[in-house]
């Protein structure tokens, strides 16, 4: 009955190893940490995020996947990003990490509240899986997607040898609320907005 939010309560944690996970027309809310988190890989679509300190996380580990996975997310709605704890400061929207191949289409990512450290869409290239590096994020297509009043729309974090062949089309980025920088990208602790 004490325990507080940390980084390690998710509403849904889908672990690696995992087959064909499908997630569709879930109201996913008020996670401490992960909405969802599929490290596996799969497909989320037309779910409702709600209050997640991280809404949903796709990738991430690698172990039993090396080569990276296979991510979907089609047609989510993400609201209101929040922090885990003051002192654990997010409001990540959608992350993908230890991607093959995957999509991100038709999603509307907005009005953070209360996180601090806001990206709609962070592309986690140099993402440390369980075993070392992940294969970074590569062969994504993001597009038709809506991120409004969130904060950062776009952050890449890692070199062109971690982010590789991302399909960047129809985006709309509106920011009316915050003062972050509407893409970011960061390589090695060096980061420019």
């Amino acid at each position: 009955p004490d325990a507080g939010p940390d980084m390690f309560c998710h509403n849904l944690y889908v672990n690696n190893g995992n087959s064909n996970v499908k997630v569709r027309g879930n109201i996913i809310a008020n996670a401490s940490s992960h909405g969802m988190q599929l490290r596996c890989g799969g497909e989320a679509m037309n779910n409702l995020f709600v209050r997640n300190a991280i809404a949903l996380s796709v990738g991430g580990g690698n172990n039993p996947e090396p080569g990276g996975v296979t991510g979907l997310a089609l047609g989510n709605v993400i609201l209101e990003g929040k922090d885990i704890v003051p002192s654990l400061p997010r409001g990540w929207g959608m992350w993908f990490g230890n991607i093959a191949e995957g999509q991100a289409s038709y999603n509307v990512v907005a009005n953070n509240t209360d996180g601090n450290q806001p990206y709609a869409l962070l592309l986690a290239g140099d993402d440390q899986g369980d075993t070392g590096f992940g294969s970074g994020v590569n062969n994504l297509q993001v597009d038709h997607n809506v991120f409004r009043n969130w904060g950062v729309g776009i952050r890449v974090d890692g070199g062109s040898w971690q982010v590789t062949n991302i399909d960047l089309f129809d985006i709309d980025v509106q920011e009316l609320t915050h003062s972050f920088a509407l893409i970011e990208h960061s390589v090695l602790g060096h980061s420019s907005g």
